[in-house]
Formats: C-alpha cells, sequence, structure tokens
C-alpha cells in the first residue's frame, strides 16, 4: 500500500478501476461480484462509482485506492502513510479495518510520521 492509485485509469468509471487495480496487483483471480460491492460500501461511493474517475473528487479518489487495497489478503504488507487521507469518519473506520488487518497478516512494515499511529498499529 505505498502507492495505491497505481494502474487507476482516470478515463474509466471508479467500478473498472477495482478490476484494474486488482489485475495489476496481480490478485484479479480474488475477483468477485461480492468483493466489489465491499469494496464500494468501504469507501462509500455508491452511485458515484458508476462515473469516470476524472469526476472523482481527491478524497474520493483516496477512499477508493484504500478500500482496494484493504480489501486483498497479503502475505507482507508495506504501509506508507496511508492513514492520512478523507475525513474523520472515514480515516477512524479505515483505522479500525487496519488494525484487524495487521492481525491478519504475517508481515507488516509501516512508515508513518504520527508517532500515535505507529503506537497504536505495531507490536
Amino acid at each position: 500500500m505505498i502507492e495505491m492509485q497505481l494502474g487507476f485509469d482516470f478515463e474509466l468509471t471508479g467500478r473498472k478501476n477495482i478490476k484494474l487495480a486488482l489485475a495489476y496487483s496481480g490478485r484479479l483471480v480474488s475477483y468477485s461480484k461480492e468483493l466489489e460491492e465491499q469494496v464500494i460500501d468501504f469507501a462509500e461511493l455508491n452511485d458515484d462509482i458508476d462515473m469516470p474517475m476524472k469526476l472523482f473528487s481527491s478524497g474520493m479518489i483516496e477512499r477508493l485506492a484504500f478500500a482496494v487495497s484493504v480489501h486483498q489478503q497479503p502475505e507482507i504488507l508495506l504501509l506508507d502513510e496511508v492513514l492520512s487521507a478523507g475525513d474523520a469518519k472515514f480515516i477512524a473506520k479505515s483505522e479500525r479495518y487496519m488494525q484487524d488487518m495487521l492481525t491478519r497478516t504475517p508481515i507488516s512494515l509501516i512508515v508513518h510520521h504520527n508517532m500515535d499511529n505507529i503506537i497504536k498499529f505495531c507490536n
């Protein structure tokens, strides 16, 4: 999760970019309609998911990128400042999800400038 927007095509819809991001990370085999709906629900994009991403706000792009990233099951998780975008409600939800993801991932490496988050997420 170092460059979460890597592989996005801003001419395509958010929905199509979910598949593109999974393909780019080598995880397209894990795609399902259920996974797609989980990503959309987590990102809170609702009907906006079918707009071209070039019409998304920067916050919408960050939420979609984060949602696609955290709905994968990596063996090694590399995080670089991923919890620093979005409104307070989305950040809180993301932190809760990230804490759960860190407990399920065998190896995690976190880069962050907020020492409170380092203490919160690291053991």
